[in-house]
């Protein structure tokens, strides 16, 4: 994966950046990058290794090293592009809450490759979403595959590592709105998936 990728996914997303790798049987999760020179000197000894990389775009929680992702479930690393319909707090994120209210208690007895959990987690993330899960053998499974791009062998959830993200400055809804287009939504399908995040993310529960 090149330098220039990263910067790119980087810049459009520098709300916190982290990693995890496998490494002997084991996966490692470093996070809690708000530079890209930070990231990328950590990251720089473990290139070569089997690993998932994730550039926080905050939306729900707090800007910190708890948000940020990936995050560390039964011995795997998970981490997430979108906006998941599950309340979150003032200080955890959806996808914090979500990995422990949800994916946690799953992964605790079922293997993330499992038919069943894949079908379960795509239809409650919805289309907009997407989860990879990094196994301690180095393999990976990613929930909505289909909805991101691979490219020179490199999977990512969406073409931001192509060029910087121009909706970045924009207003909060409506940079929200641009990602989820960025994604390959539609403009409604975007504004719904817009609308869903912002009635789970008041405090309401499923």
């Amino acid at each position: 994966m090149s330098r220039k990728a990263l910067l790119n996914g980087f810049d459009a997303n520098s709300d916190g950046a982290g990693f995890a790798v496998a490494v002997g049987g084991k996966v490692a999760v470093f996070k809690g990058y708000f530079s890209f020179e930070e990231f990328w000197d950590a990251w720089q000894p473990f290139a070569d290794e089997a690993a998932v990389i994730h550039f926080r775009y905050a939306t729900h929680g707090t800007i910190g090293k708890r948000n940020c992702h990936p995050f560390a479930l039964h011995g795997r690393a998970v981490v997430h592009n979108g906006i998941l319909n599950i309340a979150s707090t003032e200080k955890s994120s959806d996808t914090a809450e979500f990995c422990r209210l949800v994916l946690g208690p799953m992964l605790a007895g079922v293997s993330a490759s499992s038919p069943a959990l894949r079908f379960l987690i795509e239809e409650t993330i919805g289309a907009g979403n997407k989860i990879a899960v990094l196994e301690p053998d180095g393999s990976a499974v990613i929930y909505n595959e289909g909805k991101g791009i691979w490219d020179g062998g490199v999977w990512y959830s969406n073409s931001g590592y192509r060029e910087t993200a121009w909706f970045r400055d924009l207003p909060t809804e409506e940079a929200e709105i641009a990602s989820y287009m960025a994604d390959g939504m539609t403009k409604e399908e975007a504004e719904i998936a817009v609308w869903e995040s912002q009635l789970y993310s008041d405090g309401k529960k499923w």
